[in-house]
């Protein structure tokens, strides 16, 4: 026969009064969490370079696959030859002085086929934004510039 269950503010306690603290079902639920998650592969922070292409009025982004493994990243945490990020206004931004000017919003569609960017090990990813994809004043463009941007990625081989 299985237990019943009981929930108090305290605690969990089954009709068999056996009882499971909050705090280990924390854990049991956490545990839970994190051996979904990596299993499906494991998201992975890349580092890249940003140049500033003033002649060209453009923000060129570079990822060296320094690993020694084939690296993969979505079609849409990477620019598109056009240099357009999907729906990226609240992640993606260009920082000249205190000023903040993000990307505009657009919709790059839906992906069919292969999604992904492949680096394969010492390969070189190679991504540019135009200065108007930000709005920047045509004053700024000679200013120095941040990029705020994060990219993840994951061993191609880890794909789900």
């Amino acid at each position: 026969m299985s237990p019943k269950w009981s929930l108090t503010p305290v605690q969990i306690r089954n009709t068999d009064r056996r009882d499971v603290s909050m705090s280990q079902l924390s854990i049991i639920v956490l545990a839970s969490f994190l051996l979904a998650s990596f299993s499906s592969g494991i998201s992975i922070r890349l580092d890249w370079k940003m140049v500033d292409e003033q002649e060209h009025q453009q923000i060129v982004l570079i990822y060296e696959n320094s690993t020694s493994d084939e690296m993969c990243i979505t079609r849409g945490e990477w620019p598109t030859e056009t240099g357009k990020l999907s729906f990226a206004a609240d992640s993606v931004a260009l920082l000249v002085g205190a000023q903040r000017f993000p990307i505009r919003d657009f919709n790059t569609g839906t992906c069919i086929g292969d999604c992904r960017h492949h680096v394969l090990p010492g390969k070189t990813l190679v991504g540019k934004i135009p200065y108007n994809h930000f709005n920047l004043p045509k004053v700024l463009w000679n200013q120095d510039k941040k990029l705020d941007f994060r990219v993840h990625g994951y061993r191609c081989k880890d794909d789900p």
